[in-house]
């Protein structure tokens, strides 16, 4: 990879490119979006279980399914490659 460095940096080639910069930044929006839905529907969905259901009467199960459920959201979010 040195080597092609080298070469790529000797013919001038590799400078900032219009297209690959918006490309990128479309990348970012897109996954930061969908990540932040990812999260915020999870937070809610979360909050609506907790306030609707008797769970807060047993504190040892409340703790690990907010822990579980705040997993899932990552697992969620890697199963979309969004992470």
């Amino acid at each position: 990879s040195i080597q092609n460095y080298g070469t790529r940096y000797q013919t001038g080639s590799g400078g900032f490119e219009t297209v690959a910069f918006f490309q990128a930044l479309g990348d970012f929006l897109g996954i930061f979006s969908l990540s932040l839905f990812i999260g915020a529907s999870m937070g809610c969905l979360t909050a609506l279980l907790t306030k609707f259901t008797r769970v807060r009467d047993f504190p040892l199960l409340e703790s690990a399914l907010f822990v579980l459920m705040s997993y899932s959201t990552f697992l969620i979010a890697e199963s979309s490659d969004l992470t």
